[in-house]
């Protein structure tokens, strides 16, 4: 029984056809500030890579409080390549780097784990994390 994939895709030369109509493009683009998130989704794997092919993860994190509340945002970090700098801020942030400075990460480990995302102008339009910092413990409040 063919689903709404096969449907999409039994066009000329398997060319996906999307209908946008119905849609509504008026969204509340994020502002660049910080927001508290946790992590609600990890991808990861050998065919999620870079623009520059390497391996990376994709984190997906709910924005827990706020005019944003519950919208996501989404960072990338390289797992191999030159960018591992970036890779270990972001690790440390949620508590995944060890003391002797490498980084094991146990993806599971990395779901609910709460945390300050800062979005700056140019990660603004992309809903993406620019940078991410420790959460504050809880008895700071909100930001």
């Amino acid at each position: 029984m063919p689903n709404e994939l096969d449907e999409l895709l039994a066009g000329d030369d398997d060319v996906i056809v999307i209908d946008f109509s119905g849609q509504d493009d008026d969204y509340d683009a994020f502002v660049p500030d910080t927001y508290n998130v946790v992590v609600s989704k990890v991808e990861h794997g050998p065919k999620v890579k870079s623009k520059a092919g390497n391996l990376k993860m994709v984190l997906t994190f709910t924005v827990e409080d706020g005019d944003f509340k519950g919208r996501k945002l989404f960072m990338h970090p390289v797992l191999e390549g030159d960018a591992l700098w970036s890779t270990r801020k972001t690790m440390k942030a949620l508590g995944q780097v060890s003391e002797d400075g490498s980084i094991r990460i146990v993806p599971s480990s990395l779901m609910g784990q709460h945390a300050r995302g800062v979005v700056d102008d140019d990660s603004a339009e992309y809903s993406s994390i620019a940078s991410l910092l420790a959460a504050l413990p809880p008895e700071f409040g909100d930001l």
